[in-house]
């Protein structure tokens, strides 16, 4: 994935607690059924965010 297209993935989660779009950080990532998921924290409230990059 080009750095500017992952740049943009990474800063746009939706949180939960936070209520809008954020910055996952501090996230790992596994293959599930073909997607990634990113499992993180977000960067302003610190509550738990993913996120499902879809694969082909």
């Amino acid at each position: 994935i080009p750095a500017d297209i992952r740049q943009r993935l990474l800063s746009n989660v939706w949180c939960g607690q936070c209520r809008h779009e954020t910055t996952i950080t501090n996230f790992s990532g596994a293959i599930k059924g073909g997607d990634l998921l990113l499992v993180g924290k977000c960067a302003e409230c610190h509550g738990d965010v993913a996120r499902v990059i879809e694969g082909s």
